[in-house]
């Protein structure tokens, strides 16, 4: 399985996530009626597969434009509800960390099932330090944890690592199988067409 795109294709990928953000940001984890947000799928995949290194920023420029929008547009109190906090910008980081581990697993690929394995474990890494980012700068910075201490902090957030992993796995394995389906059907297009010109 090759993870090259034409630049056409990547870029067609680049909207989709994009779309895909717009429409999930606010749905932190999966429920019954919304799909969970698949921002940390779409910074570990555009590493993985997109190969403009301004991706990232076209990416954190819609976060920014959807968190800060959001309470413009549809009256969300954002810092309320603790998504703007001075803690923030940590969060830019943790998703720029995705992106890196998406783009170090690019680096190892061969086309082997064994890089399904790298895969798999550098999303969990890069799941796992961006949790990790969001979360200790949330705990150091935000004021609305104050009353915590850090062993009752830890105790609160650590649940959710698990709601944020299985959201980054589905949508990076939906993302890559849909891709690959992509890439087939148009190889197996272009063959039949230079078949019928011969």
């Amino acid at each position: 399985m090759t993870l090259l795109l034409s630049q056409r294709a990547q870029w067609i990928l680049l909207g989709i996530m994009m779309a895909l953000m717009a429409l999930t940001r606010y749905n932190h984890f999966f429920t019954p009626t919304l799909l969970a947000d698949v921002t940390w799928a779409a910074f570990f995949v555009a590493g993985l597969m997109i190969t403009y290194r301004f991706a990232p920023i076209i990416l954190i420029l819609e976060v920014l434009l959807i968190d800060l929008g959001g309470q413009w547009l549809f009256e969300v109190d954002i810092e309320t509800a603790g998504c703007i906090s001075p803690a923030y910008p940590f969060l830019l980081l943790a998703y720029m960390s995705l992106w890196a581990a998406g783009r170090l697993t690019q680096t190892k690929w061969q086309n082997h099932w064994t890089s399904l394995v790298k895969l798999y474990t550098l999303l969990v890494i890069g799941v796992s330090v961006a949790f990790a980012i969001s979360n200790l700068s949330y705990f150091a910075f935000a004021d609305t944890v104050e009353l915590l201490d850090f062993s009752q902090f830890v105790e609160r957030v650590t649940p959710y690592w698990s709601s944020f992993l299985q959201a980054a796995l589905f949508w990076v394995t939906t993302i890559i199988v849909t891709a690959y389906a992509l890439i087939k059907a148009s190889t197996t297009h272009r063959h039949t067409l230079k078949n019928q010109a011969n």
